[in-house]
């Protein structure tokens, strides 16, 4: 998430700088112009590697449980992480209804792909969803290192 918000004010930042809405009047030369923008793209792209690189956060190996609240009460899930990657995600409990939770269930898999639950929901079972995200978030803090 944090990532994201970066490379967005990075862009904002340099379309700005590049249609000129930043640059002074009177600023003579394109040439101090360019090197200006290109000294500014390098402060911000090493900016964004050591932002990125300092919120990545290491999860311990192993089998992690977790609960989150879903429409109709608590969900929970067991995480396991090998090798500090999601390898797997497994229900263990839930009280929804199946037709929404069968929907929210797919969530799973792009939260394994994307290593994160900072995922889209599911329409239709918003609250299933909201509840394994969640589920998989308390595990995965229980696994910070």
């Amino acid at each position: 998430m944090l990532n994201n918000f970066v490379m967005k004010l990075v862009k904002y930042y340099l379309c700005h700088k590049i249609k000129g809405k930043s640059v002074k009047k009177g600023y003579k030369m394109k040439l101090n112009k360019r090197k200006r923008i290109i000294a500014e793209s390098v402060i911000m792209s090493c900016i964004c590697i050591i932002l990125s690189s300092a919120t990545k956060i290491k999860w311990g190996n192993g089998v992690w449980d977790g609960e989150g609240k879903g429409f109709q009460g608590p969900i929970h899930v067991s995480v396991t992480v090998k090798k500090h990657t999601i390898t797997n995600i497994k229900i263990i409990d839930s009280k929804d209804d199946q037709p929404y939770f069968g929907k929210a269930i797919k969530i799973i898999p792009e939260i394994i792909k994307k290593q994160s639950t900072e995922i889209d929901g599911i329409t239709g079972a918003t609250f299933s969803s909201k509840g394994i995200k969640k589920a998989v978030a308390d595990a995965l803090k229980k696994a910070e290192k």
